[in-house]
């Protein structure tokens, strides 16, 4: 199996916690041993830097609009939280593919559908349609599409799993 990002977490001493982020992670069928890894960013947050805080989608902390789609995010320190709206028509293979230049989407999704309705389909075919209230987790290698007329809403949490490359700065 190959993966592209790992976030490791490792509390240290005197209550900073120290986070890898880790590429380029191979890992060898049968023994899960990880092989060709490489630390790309590694974070260090004291409890100073925890600290409690409140945001809110209205004011951002990053933004981004291309034909049919919407993206905002909201940062607290390295987590990040993005909100993701999908207009009626819109499909990953369609209007995301062609600036990403990858057969399929390789980001790791962990989503909350506020509204609307949306669909994944994976590389081995298997497909699910998603809707309000559900959670759903899509691993990387595949396409998605807005389903219905109402545009779809979705909370994604995959950042906080991993690191995604495809995110407004």
């Amino acid at each position: 199996m190959r993966l592209t990002h790992l976030t490791v977490y490792v509390p240290a001493e005197a209550g900073i916690i120290v986070i890898y982020r880790l590429s380029n992670i191979m890992t060898r069928s049968g023994n899960g041993r990880a092989t060709d890894t490489e630390i790309r960013e590694v974070v260090e947050l004291s409890a100073e830097d925890l600290q409690l805080t409140v945001k809110n989608f209205e004011n951002p902390d990053g933004y981004s609009e291309t034909p049919n789609s919407k993206l905002k995010n909201v940062d607290f320190g390295p987590y990040r939280v993005l909100r993701r709206e999908f207009e009626p028509g819109w499909k990953w293979s369609e209007h995301a593919k062609p600036e990403v230049q990858t057969d399929w989407c390789e980001n790791l999704h962990l989503l909350y559908v506020l509204s609307g309705r949306h669909h994944a389909k994976m590389k081995d075919g298997t497909e699910v349609e998603y809707g309000p209230g559900d959670l759903v987790l899509i691993p990387p290698g595949h396409d998605g599409w807005t389903v219905g007329d109402e545009p779809a809403v979705l909370l994604d949490l995959g950042p906080l799993l991993v690191a995604d490359p495809y995110i407004p700065e």
